[in-house]
C-alpha cells in the first residue's frame, strides 16, 4: 500500500522567474523563500516594477504591489492559493487585469485581457489587429493596411478599455494596451474631392444604361 498525502498549502507563481509553476509550501515563509524557491528571476525580470500578489479571501480579490527588494520581499509573508507575477521587460507599461481561474485547489492563472488592438477609421482595412508589445501605433495602422486617402495623418485618438479617449501625435511611442482602440479620423471631402466622385459615379451609371440598353437588343 502506498500513501499520498494531499497537497497542503498551493502557491503558483508566474512572469519574470526561471521555474514557473504550483508550488506546495513546506518550510517557506516570505515571498523571498518563494522566488528563491523557483529559480530567481530570468534576465527578462523587470525590476523596477513591483511583484504582484493576486489574492483571494471572502470573495473579493486583491491585487497587492511588492518591492523587489530583498527586505520587501522577507517581510512579506505568503498565503496559500496566491498568484505572484513577476513582471516582465517585453510587456512594461502594458495593463492587465490579474486573475486566476478558480480560488485554491485549480490554480489556473489567467492574465485577463482581449489580446487584439482595434484599428478603425481612415484604415484600408478597419478591424482587429493582433496584440504585439512592441508594435508602434504606425505599425498598428500598417497593419490595417495603411491609410486611405481621405485619413487625416498627423494625429490618432486611443480609446481605453474603460472609455477613456486621447488624441497623440501620429509618431508617439506611447504603448499600445490589449483591449484600446485606434480611431483615425479623416478629412471631408473637399470641391475637387466631390467633382471626382461625381463624375466617377457618373461614368459608372452610363456604363450600367449601356450594357442594360445592348442586352435589350
Amino acid at each position: 500500500m502506498v500513501y499520498v498525502p494531499l497537497n497542503k498549502g498551493l502557491i503558483e507563481i508566474t512572469g519574470g522567474i526561471q521555474r514557473p509553476d504550483q508550488y506546495e509550501v513546506t518550510r517557506e515563509k516570505s515571498l523571498y523563500d518563494i522566488i528563491k524557491l523557483a529559480g530567481g528571476y530570468t534576465k527578462g525580470a523587470l525590476m523596477t516594477e513591483p511583484i504582484k500578489v493576486i489574492r483571494y479571501g471572502d470573495g473579493t480579490k486583491e491585487v497587492i504591489d511588492v518591492g523587489n527588494r530583498p527586505e520587501d520581499l522577507k517581510n512579506f509573508e505568503i498565503k496559500t492559493g496566491d498568484v505572484y507575477y513577476v513582471p516582465q521587460k517585453l510587456v512594461e507599461g502594458t495593463k492587465f487585469d490579474y486573475t486566476i481561474g478558480d480560488i485554491h485547489g485549480d490554480q489556473l492563472f489567467l492574465p485577463a485581457y482581449d489580446d487584439q488592438v482595434y484599428v478603425i477609421g481612415g484604415v484600408a482595412q478597419p478591424g482587429p489587429v493582433n496584440y504585439a508589445p512592441s508594435f508602434t501605433i504606425r505599425q498598428y495602422i500598417a497593419s490595417a493596411s495603411g491609410f486611405t486617402r481621405m485619413a487625416k495623418r498627423k494625429k490618432v485618438s486611443i480609446v481605453d478599455q474603460q472609455g477613456n479617449s486621447q488624441t497623440v501625435e501620429l509618431g508617439s511611442m506611447r504603448k499600445m494596451n490589449p483591449g484600446e482602440t485606434i480611431i483615425v479620423k479623416e478629412r471631408r471631402m473637399g470641391v475637387v474631392e466631390w467633382s471626382q466622385f461625381s463624375m466617377g459615379l457618373a461614368t459608372f451609371s452610363l456604363s450600367i444604361l449601356s450594357a442594360v440598353f445592348a442586352f435589350g437588343r
